[in-house]
């Protein structure tokens, strides 16, 4: 079939279209890798709530911006582009070493998004050159770019110009820009006594006929830099496809109402001599199955499910509390930081105790306010879960079994009868119980497990499986916590093993082997990691040394 037969055709696609009334806002903000500047920011968007926020020098190590938010960055991390709304969609245009762009759609048109950073001590060209090849790419679009590009010219508010305020001032002229700032507004940037305008808001010449309002504002950022508003005249809409409740019955209305035309429509295409005829077939069997949808399914609602919201101001405040004392810990002299230590253990664990009963208590009311059974708490915990109806397809994908059945199906497959009937007819006997590991009590089913891709002649590539009484599982595990607990308390485990251990894992490991080369690197000193895998070293273990250690170790 030629490929070009569906070019030019307006299809019916089930799209539906949410818009607000609200205009489109902008802020941008360069946050000077402060830490407190990036926890501000949350606290100002709750206030101004804007759709798109343009970032330069973001806070990384430990990002306090909020998870709920999406977040686009650069490749080297020095610009971003946030979306604090979850109704807005924006689709990811490009993300290279010092900027990134995406797209959103409004009521009127699409906008494209343009976040840039550009160090003093870097040759501006790089960055300008990023943007030219996405402006390039995207002729006629409507374009916003936010960006600190140091440069100075009268132009956006300096005294006097410099060459990158000049190589920025040719590069808006060359591509068709313009500047929204304004010469009198008031400094983006304030440190100590110095002040300047180094953070530009440029926008197509498309967007110029737009209602565009721009403005520097007074709120406290906690930065060297201030706040950006940009105001757009267009509603921000969002558009998706329709989906439907399909797993709730309502299958044989659907068919019926497909059923009434589908014949007419069969006749249709096997009827169609060209491509103009096969096109309008389409779309007529494309309608219909949307209306059938429409008349027999409920529309899925594309709500968020938010979480349950258990931090409070005194958590926030117990972990400052914490982090303080573990500061006073680190820096105190040597003879009192055990004792400070102790107390910042102390501490940190009644600051955990706190958070796990926070949590507890957040779900709980999350759950106690939730008036219908299945919903958002229901999703929260059961999203991945197989609905009961889908039950019979696990098995053997036969949808003919009852529930009952499936269930009795997948008992059978997980607890294998075993080979001889146990006789549970009581009898009365004159020897003593046999011990909790006698022979008698850990005989149990033996079974062989082959082994992929070996071969089959060698003992070695089968994998023997014991089922062993539950009375001898539950001793030995009881005699395995005994063990451990001995062990622990009396300090016999090397401080270098991390498996078979509580709270050490193969990450403590990885930690204290890069910690010890990072100290080896440190002092001037080679680094040699030697890793070795023995192979069967559980079945070549000598019995003998295990039951001497064992007796040197284990009280009598």
């Amino acid at each position: 079939m030629d490929n070009s037969i569906f070019e030019n055709t307006q299809f019916p696609y089930n799209i539906a279209t949410e818009s607000s009334n609200e205009p489109l806002k902008i802020l941008q903000i360069n946050l000077a890798r402060a830490k407190a500047a990036t926890n501000q920011l949350q606290e100002t968007a709750s206030t101004i709530k804007p759709d798109v926020i343009l970032v330069q020098e973001q806070y990384i190590n430990n990002n306090g911006i909020p998870q709920t938010w999406k977040t686009f960055s650069s490749s080297n991390q020095k610009a971003a582009i946030l979306i604090p709304s979850p109704k807005l969609k924006p689709a990811l245009l490009a993300t290279k070493v010092n900027m990134v762009a995406l797209k959103i759609q409004t009521s009127s048109f699409p906008i494209t998004m343009i976040s840039a950073y550009s160090s003093p001590a870097q040759d501006v060209h790089t960055t300008l050159q990023e943007i030219q090849e996405i402006i390039s790419s995207l002729p006629e679009e409507k374009i916003i770019i936010g960006a600190d590009l140091n440069g100075h010219n009268t132009l956006w508010g300096y005294r006097s110009n410099d060459n990158r305020g000049k190589d920025i001032l040719d590069f808006i002229l060359a591509n068709n820009l313009n500047i929204i700032n304004k010469p009198d507004a008031l400094p983006t940037f304030q440190r100590n006594s110095s002040v300047g305008w180094p953070d530009l808001t440029l926008c197509s010449q498309s967007l110029i006929d737009s209602s565009i309002n721009w403005e520097v504002l007074e709120e406290i950022s906690l930065s060297h830099h201030k706040y950006i508003e940009t105001t757009i005249a267009s509603a921000v809409a969002n558009q998706f496809y329709k989906t439907y409740k399909i797993r709730h019955g309502n299958h044989l209305r659907f068919l019926n109402i497909l059923g009434k035309e589908i014949y007419h429509l069969e006749r249709k295409i096997k009827a169609a001599r060209n491509s103009g005829e096969l096109n309008n077939a389409t779309i007529e069997l494309q309608t219909l199955i949307i209306n059938a949808c429409k008349k027999s399914f409920k529309i899925k609602k594309q709500l968020l499910i938010t979480k349950p919201n258990w931090w409070t101001e005194q958590l926030e405040i117990h972990k400052k509390k914490v982090r303080a004392l573990r500061r006073r810990a680190q820096r105190a002299p040597e003879i009192e930081r055990q004792a400070r230590y102790q107390v910042f253990k102390k501490e940190k664990a009644k600051y955990k105790r706190h958070i796990k009963q926070a949590r507890n208590m957040g779900w709980r009311k999350f759950c106690s306010a939730a008036s219908h059974p299945y919903g958002k708490q229901y999703k929260a915990a059961f999203r991945k879960s197989v609905f009961p109806a889908q039950i019979p397809y696990l098995i053997n994908g036969d949808p003919k079994e009852s529930l009952r059945e499936a269930a009795q199906n997948i008992l059978d497959q997980i607890f294998l009868s075993p080979a001889i009937p146990t006789n549970y007819n009581l009898t009365t006997s004159t020897q003593p119980p046999d011990p909790p590991f006698s022979p008698s009590r850990n005989l149990g089913g033996n079974r062989t497990s082959s082994k992929g891709g070996k071969d089959q002649r060698l003992a070695s590539s089968y994998r023997p499986i014991s089922l062993l009484p539950t009375i001898g599982k539950v001793l030995e595990k009881l005699m395995t916590q005994r063990l451990t607990y001995h062990l622990e308390s009396t300090n016999s485990l090397n401080d270098r093993q991390h498996g078979f251990r509580e709270s050490k894992s193969v990450d403590t490991a990885i930690k204290e082997l890069l910690r010890n080369i990072k100290t080896a690197r440190r002092d001037g000193k080679h680094v040699l990691v030697l890793s070795i895998d023995i192979k069967g070293a559980f079945d070549n273990l000598q019995h003998r040394a295990i039951l001497k250690t064992g007796r040197q170790l284990l009280p009598k």
